[in-house]
């Protein structure tokens, strides 16, 4: 009887405060396990009852209302109800606000699209949130879709019209839009009229539109089309027009780009990031390197009315075959295009922007570098395939290097065990720069790599970095714009890009 008034006091204190709290549920899927039959509310199932888990993500979300938690187990997933997977597919107007997440992370949890279609649609006005985090989406084809001038192959990987949603910690690579008859837009992500969608941690790699496609990884376009990317990497992407890495375009078109790493990606026109026909796009503390492409290297920026504005960002490395341009601005006919650029280095200084024609408003403010930024370690291609590398700035004080020892999971299945010691006895005393079992990387096999695996026997292997000094310091560091938040750079790379 306590317990019943204690019930009714609770909900006649929400009720005349005006509000009341909404129950949240979490459900489970598991490829592996699951039944799409069952309730999804619990990870295993207890035997002979329906309590499992569902077998697929789309039937965990069709499970899920407004303010619910969908977790997805560890495998790899693929078919109906694992791609082409709908936020809104029950139209009812009520399946916002859902967070679809992996158990484990991305690297756990795979959506192979398997070259068809793609992994998740946006299209019934889902907002921020609405979230997907910790995913990989590999190998998407995309559908076709007709925009204004024409029809296309779009987005590998997401799909996003109308809608805002937020994507945290996910990663989408090898998706593939080389279609014979239609061109690409949006190698791995497209974003169209009234999007609003937000990436947060995420990396994405080795994507194609093909077919004088644009957007390698990413496309934006339309109207009142918004796309923001937070600490993301875009690397090794391939558009034969224009936009390897991005790609934004028209009036209404906006991107902004805050604390990413846009290294690799190859195109025609604009290698990492193409701004075009009005479109607008806002890039602080960014690098942007080794991308190429045969105008405009690192951004182009081009046609009526386009705008970006640069600042605490470094342009270095960018090329258009062997020459370098970070930065090519080309007009067209009529209207004014605008540049603001502040507080970054650009190789060439004002030198190194390729300014094609009248009509252009470059504006070159205060705290501009030309030179060397010492990155640890540059990227590269090797052949058709992009090679990562360390883009964090060389400092005699010393800098972190996060991975600085090799795992002791030597054929990573999750557990330093007897397969791991295998290949540690198969390497002993051998002397080299790239051996699995050099955890220490000495350049030998020896007494501590034996410690370091013996150490983490039959658990999980420590990551574990270093500090590192190097003989010089990079330019860059502490030479952003002095009013800027220095706390948002985490230690300890030194409270600044």
């Amino acid at each position: 009887m306590i317990l019943v008034r204690m019930t009714f006091t609770l909900l006649l204190l929400a009720a005349t405060s005006g509000s009341v709290a909404i129950a949240q549920t979490t459900y489970y899927v598991d490829g592996t396990i699951g039944d799409d039959t069952w309730s999804g509310l619990y990870p295993q199932n207890s035997g002979g009852n329906s309590d499992g888990p569902k077998a697929t993500i789309q039937a965990g979300l069709n499970a899920a209302m407004e303010g619910d938690t969908v977790i997805v187990a560890d495998g790899i997933y693929s078919g109906t109800w694992n791609t082409e997977i709908d936020f809104g597919m029950m139209g009812d107007g009520s399946k916002r606000g859902i967070t679809l997440r992996s158990a484990n992370g991305p690297k756990k949890c795979i959506i192979d699209c398997q070259g068809v279609g793609r992994g998740f649609l946006f299209m019934t006005n889902e907002d921020a949130d609405s979230k997907v985090e910790g995913f990989t989406v590999q190998n998407g084809g995309g559908q076709m879709y007709t925009l204004p001038a024409d029809t296309r192959y779009v987005g590998g990987a997401v799909f996003c019209v109308d809608s805002g949603p937020t994507i945290i910690n996910c990663v989408f690579e090898n998706c593939n839009l080389q279609h014979s008859l239609h061109s690409g837009a949006g190698g791995a992500i497209f974003c169209w009229n009234n999007s609003d969608i937000t990436f947060i941690d995420c990396v994405i790699s080795n994507n194609l539109a093909g077919n004088f496609g644009g957007g390698g990884g990413l496309y934006c376009g339309g109207s009142n089309s918004k796309t923001t990317l937070i600490g993301c990497k875009i690397a090794g992407n391939k558009a034969d027009f224009a936009g390897g890495g991005i790609m934004v375009k028209g009036q209404g078109a906006s991107l902004t780009l805050e604390n990413c790493l846009v290294v690799g990606n190859l195109a025609g026109e604009g290698g990492a990031i193409c701004v075009w026909e009005g479109a607008t796009a806002t890039i602080n503390a960014c690098t942007i390197s080794s991308n190429n492409a045969l105008i405009g290297g690192g951004l182009r920026i081009a046609q009526q009315e386009s705008n970006a504005t640069i600042r605490n960002s470094i342009l270095w490395g960018n090329t258009t075959g062997l020459s370098s341009e970070e930065i090519s601005l080309f007009c067209g006919s009529g209207g004014v295009l605008s540049t603001t650029i502040e507080w970054s280095l650009i190789l060439g200084g004002i030198e190194g922007i390729n300014q094609s024609n009248s009509g252009i408003n470059l504006i070159w403010g205060q705290g501009n570098l030309d030179g060397d930024p010492l990155f640890a370690q540059p990227g590269h291609w090797d052949e058709e395939s992009w090679v990562d590398g360390d883009y964090h700035l060389k400092s005699a004080s010393g800098r972190w290097v996060q991975n600085y020892y090799r795992t002791r999971d030597t054929d990573d299945n999750g557990v330093v065990n007897m397969q791991d010691f295998m290949i540690f006895q198969n390497q002993w005393n051998l002397t080299g720069p790239d051996l699995d079992s050099d955890f220490d990387r000495s350049g030998v096999v020896d007494l501590t790599d034996l410690y370091f695996l013996a150490k983490n026997f039959l658990g999980p292997s420590d990551i574990v970095g270093k500090w590192v000094q190097d003989p010089n310091s990079s330019i860059c560091i502490d030479a952003g714009d002095p009013m800027e938040n220095w706390k948002a750079e985490l230690w300890p790379h030194g409270k600044r890009r």
